[in-house]
């Protein structure tokens, strides 16, 4: 894989080979002047680059055609092509700013194209990449948010600018707003014991409410909602500079993501219907992928469980208690509603007051109970999603009701685990 910098000197080297072209190919002499010294510039970025990924050492003093022979060892016994319209621009470029002798156009018309494909046939050959594609974008995780930013980078090159900043608010969203979403509670599920989506929103708690909703939400992105401090904390355990996060939030329109997967866009005036746009697109979209893809590097070297693991509760009877904390006395509580004896549990644990507790998840997308239950509500059973569809042949959902008895008595009460402190 081509390192972060690497592709960030063959970016650089990328733009710096648009600018040669539009000064070469102007008629002005001073273009002329200007034009040789970038396309040279964005030779020695690229050579840079190349240095890096096949480990050669490179030092402030190197010079330009040392470059080449330090790569050449690397890739020995293959060799750099071009070698000798690469050294001829080198005495163009030493002859046009240090003895202000004009470059031929006709001379750097050819070395345009000479250059180019040099570094198509090098970036192919010593990168295994493409050089007109090649982005850190090709080095986020699989997703939603690296298919926007790929759509950015596209509207950027198309032109398309105010495109570009939607795309990359919606990479931004995907990947930080999507946390501060209040929108689950709009219906009216409210408290830490009634809905799933109230612990895994970071949303701040009073904004979690249908009331809070029908007062401050005008439109579907007032449904983003930021807890100042536990953003903060997100940005920094990522690594993210915060003034370069709020000046894209700043930069870019707002969006949400609809309950159908289609996008609610804020079309800005301010900030879509301005001169400066494609400039402020210029900034928005390497920043995007940059706060992104340290997000993706964090995320990466996290070491945790990759898949929950669930065993199946199966309750004596209907509305038993669902506490708040794991103590049979929390004032707290709630009841499992009738006719469903069937929750996913994901861990059982030694409570507050000394008791076996068996902390319940039903269904999310149903939004119904979090919380614990006494052991001596259960009466049953110790078996993963897996095993349980497998045993009764189901293909409903698992958090719909399923009665002790249609396991055929193959699974006992004392089956079940104990908590590891018992």
């Amino acid at each position: 894989m081509v390192a972060v910098t690497v592709i960030k000197k063959i970016s650089l080297s990328r733009y710096l080979h648009q600018l040669a072209i539009r000064e070469l190919k102007s008629k002005s002499e001073l273009n002329q002047y200007a034009g040789v010294n970038i396309l040279h510039d964005a030779v020695e970025a690229f050579l840079l680059g190349v240095a890096e990924h096949v480990d050669g050492k490179v030092s402030a003093n190197t010079k330009f055609e040392q470059y080449l022979d330090i790569i050449d060892d690397k890739i020995s016994p293959n060799r750099l092509p071009f070698r000798s319209k690469l050294l001829r621009l080198n005495r163009l470029r030493i002859d046009s700013k240090h003895y202000a002798i004009r470059p031929d156009q006709s001379e750097t018309n050819e070395l345009l194209l000479a250059v180019k494909e040099f570094f198509d046939e090098v970036a192919e050959s010593v990168l295994k990449a493409n050089f007109d594609t090649v982005s850190l974008v090709d080095l986020l995780d699989d997703g939603d948010a690296k298919e926007m930013l790929k759509q950015a980078e596209k509207d950027l090159g198309d032109g398309l600018y105010a495109e570009c900043l939607i795309s990359c608010r919606k990479a931004l969203f995907l990947e930080v707003e999507r946390k501060y979403d209040v929108g689950p509670f709009q219906k009216g599920l409210v408290g830490p014991n009634k809905t799933i989506a109230f612990y895994l929103s970071s949303a701040p708690s009073h904004a979690k409410s249908k009331d809070y909703i029908a007062e401050f939400v005008r439109e579907p992105t007032d449904l983003i909602v930021f807890d100042d401090d536990s953003l903060h904390k997100d940005l920094m355990r990522f690594r993210i500079d915060p003034t370069e996060f709020w000046n894209v939030w700043r930069l870019t329109p707002k969006v949400y993501l609809m309950s159908d997967k289609s996008w609610a866009v804020s079309r800005e005036f301010a900030k879509l219907d301005r001169e400066d746009v494609p400039e402020k697109a210029q900034y928005v979209f390497p920043a995007t992928v940059n706060m992104i893809l340290s997000i993706h590097l964090q995320k990466r070297g996290v070491m945790s469980v990759p898949d929950q693991t669930w065993r199946i509760v199966f309750l004596k009877k209907d509305e038993v208690p669902v506490y708040e904390k794991a103590r049979g006395s929390d004032a707290n509580q709630e009841l499992t509603p009738k006719g469903m004896r069937t929750f996913f549990s994901d861990r059982c644990v030694t409570g507050l007051d000394g008791g076996c507790y068996w902390h319940i998840l039903a269904d999310p997308k149903k939004n119904l109970l979090v919380g614990y239950i006494h052991d001596g509500d259960v009466q049953a059973t110790a078996y993963t999603p897996e095993e349980i569809k497998a045993l009764l042949g189901v293909k409903k959902n698992l958090a719909d009701t399923v009665e002790p008895e249609d396991q055929g008595g193959q699974t006992e009460h004392n089956d079940k685990p104990k908590p590891r402190n018992e």
